[in-house]
């Protein structure tokens, strides 16, 4: 496409200094974390990991990711406001990750975070669904424009918090999510959009290698928070600029599993008569891992099943050639995640059955 070869220079270096600079930064940031007490200990609430470990990686992402900025051509004012918001959230995540705030504390700083997005144009006006009648049917938001953008920032940014539960995981949805906006944001040849995520997928691929399990520091709310929103406004500043039938689709699809596990969790909570606010085992990773799934088969279980449907997405969110490479690759990568997922669904039952039989060999010896 012309527009990569127009901007080759810039999209390449955003990635690259990215990733080297995350790459660079977490050990120095995992020293910077220990000596301010950023420490996860083990409980039985929602933790899993065996060993005191590091918060706070996602400064490193941060600080990468803004480096990759400085390839912009501009900063908008669209980007100012994103910014503004991206910072007061990393200073209350590294926060939160050394002493952990009141969860109505970290909501209202969420509500900052997307007003300040707002307030310098980053708003869904409109959507954009399928019509019975043929062509799309518009939507426009007026009035509730506001509350449903910041239903929308707040909610994604909630959902790469809750699940960031094992190790890789939430960089790793995050890294999937990001490449799906990529693909559209180079369709419509946005320039700002394409280096804003190509920065924040260098990031994360820099700190991927130290949060892999078994992780030598975590993200913390640091890297969550600042996730979500970056990810919940970019989507906004391209996927819902699409002119087809599924705008809302297209983001939605994007991070599907975070959003859709945290609105089961919100609801199953309240179900229980327990506060939606505060962290239980009952996630969708907690309960593959109960199932019998190891922490890597399980967060490569979530990441397929994310990639998916971020390819499911693209073929309806682009046309002509771009769509018919989509439909390709999403029918090649079917197949073979079906019989990754296969395989590795499989193993998990025999190695619970395997488990069974030395229990009841154990009793009856």
């Amino acid at each position: 496409m012309l527009f990569i070869e127009e901007n080759l220079f810039s999209l390449v270096m955003a990635l690259f200094f990215s990733f080297l600079l995350s790459f660079a930064l977490t050990p120095l940031v995992k020293k910077l974390a220990n000596k301010a007490g950023a420490i996860d200990v083990p409980d039985s609430v929602r933790h899993i990991h065996d060993s005191p470990t590091e918060r706070m990686g996602g400064l490193a992402i941060f600080i990468g990711f803004s480096f990759g900025l400085f390839l912009l051509p501009e900063f908008t004012r669209e980007l100012r406001g994103v910014i503004y918001g991206a910072v007061l959230l990393v200073v209350c995540g590294i926060v939160d990750d050394i002493r952990p705030l009141p969860p109505l504390l970290k909501l209202l700083v969420q509500i900052i975070a997307a007003i300040f997005a707002m307030s310098h144009g980053v708003v869904i006006e409109h959507l954009r669904f399928f019509s019975f009648s043929g062509g799309a049917y518009v939507m426009n938001l007026g009035i509730f424009s506001f509350l449903f953008t910041l239903l929308w920032i707040v909610g994604i940014t909630n959902a790469l918090n809750l699940i960031d539960g094992l190790d890789g995981l939430a960089a790793s949805l995050s890294i999937v999510s990001a490449a799906t906006m990529l693909v559209i944001a180079i369709s419509l040849c946005d320039i700002d959009v394409s280096i804003m995520l190509l920065a924040l997928i260098g990031a994360l691929l820099g700190f991927l290698p130290y949060n892999s399990h078994p992780a030598k520091i975590f993200m913390g709310d640091t890297g969550s928070l600042f996730l979500g929103y970056i990810l919940s406004t970019v989507s906004i500043q391209g996927a819902f600029k699409l002119h087809t039938a599924i705008t809302f689709l297209v983001p939605f699809l994007a991070l599907a599993l975070p959003v859709l596990d945290t609105a089961l969790a919100f609801f199953r909570r309240l179900k229980e008569k327990q506060n939606p606010m505060h962290a239980d085992k009952k996630h969708l990773h907690h309960r593959l891992l109960d199932y019998g799934f190891n922490q890597k088969e399980a967060v490569s279980l979530m990441t397929m099943v994310s990639s998916l449907l971020g390819l499911f997405s693209l073929t309806m969110a682009t046309e002509g050639r771009v769509r018919l490479i989509a439909i390709y690759i999403l029918y090649v990568c079917t197949s073979l995640m079906g019989f990754l997922i296969y395989n590795t669904i499989k193993t998990v039952k025999q190695r619970r059955t395997d488990a069974h039989l030395e229990e009841n060999d154990d009793a009856q010896a």
